[in-house]
């Protein structure tokens, strides 16, 4: 069983233009998910075949809203709600598709938490990781007002003290990546897998580098056993363990690519808990990156897409 944790979730509106007439009206009809990068996650693993439990922060009227159509995408395998009620607003975060592919994000800050709150979760997951059988624990997305950066690494640590073979994924970016893994090298705590895409890893680098192995080094990214780094359309950079692997993705006219790393997490989860090789990992994280796009719902596959896919990443072993 899976656990995903998303302290700051939201619902997404999905708007598409033709054209998008700045300082005038536009007219469209929205498309309503439920987003969140640990939310997005777990949906894809679900419909994967894993069991998923979603926790984080809900509050307001969008809180409920969220909770009331959590599993509205999934015909079977729902994910289980165990989010706990925050006093503020959950989030809003609006896409608009437009002007041939040019795609344009608002994003709400999100609510404020406080330490109440905070604990409350605390006490959350350390209940389900002793009361369930979790073997995988997805720590994913920004974090909410009132929330200390270093709230990342206070988890892995967590979970680590509650059951060091539970393998943690964390899917963060910029200033929280890079504190979390400066203090996880300093506490010899790390978690088991990362999936930065290439832009986030060189924004967080000390170096300057176009060799991603450098990068990765230079990150304290070396005890991470699996560091998979996703270049877009070019595929990925992966590190698994003591082997390096390059992968190529086949070309596709992307609907939404919203989601498409959230995806890509999730399916890795998926991989992880069923102990698939190497090559079938990475198959498996980049066909599902690739299924997302060409949804017009986020952080959601078709499975037959998947498949069609999966076939077609070819991965090549580098050491």
């Amino acid at each position: 069983m899976i656990l995903t944790v998303t302290l700051n979730p939201s619902v997404d509106t999905l708007y598409k233009l033709d054209t998008l007439n700045i300082d005038s009206v536009n007219r469209t009809a929205p498309l309503k998910v439920l987003g969140g990068k640990g939310v997005n996650a777990a949906r894809v693993l679900s419909i994967l075949g894993s069991q998923a439990i979603v926790t984080g922060f809900l509050g307001g009227y969008n809180g409920q809203y969220f909770s009331d159509n959590l599993n509205v995408l999934l015909k079977n395998n729902p994910m289980k709600n165990e989010f706990i009620k925050c006093h503020d607003e959950t989030r809003n975060c609006i896409t608009i598709m437009h002007d041939s592919g040019k795609q344009t994000e608002i994003n709400e800050l999100g609510p404020r938490i406080s330490n109440n709150e905070l604990n409350q979760l605390l006490s959350k997951i350390k209940n389900i990781i002793n009361t369930r059988s979790i073997n995988i624990v997805v720590i994913s997305g920004n974090i909410p007002i009132g929330v200390d950066e270093d709230i990342y690494y206070q988890l892995i640590s967590l979970i680590n003290s509650l059951n060091l073979d539970i393998k943690v994924i964390l899917d963060t970016s910029q200033d929280v990546l890079k504190k979390t893994l400066k203090l996880c090298s300093e506490n010899c705590t790390f978690p088991y897998a990362i999936k930065p895409n290439i832009h986030e890893l060189k924004e967080i680098s000390p170096i300057a580098s176009n060799d991603i192995a450098k990068l990765i080094s230079a990150c304290s990214m070396d005890n991470i056993p699996i560091v998979i780094v996703s270049m877009g359309s070019k595929g990925c950079f992966a590190k698994i363990k003591s082997s390096i692997y390059s992968a190529t993705v086949k070309p596709i006219t992307a609907v939404n690519p919203t989601g498409s790393g959230d995806s890509s997490v999730g399916a890795l989860a998926y991989a992880i808990e069923n102990n698939l090789s190497d090559k079938n990992l990475i198959q498996c994280s980049m066909a599902a990156g690739e299924a997302n796009a060409l949804e017009e719902n986020i952080g959601y596959i078709s499975k037959n897409k998947y498949q069609e896919y999966y076939n077609y990443v070819k991965v090549k072993k580098i050491v």
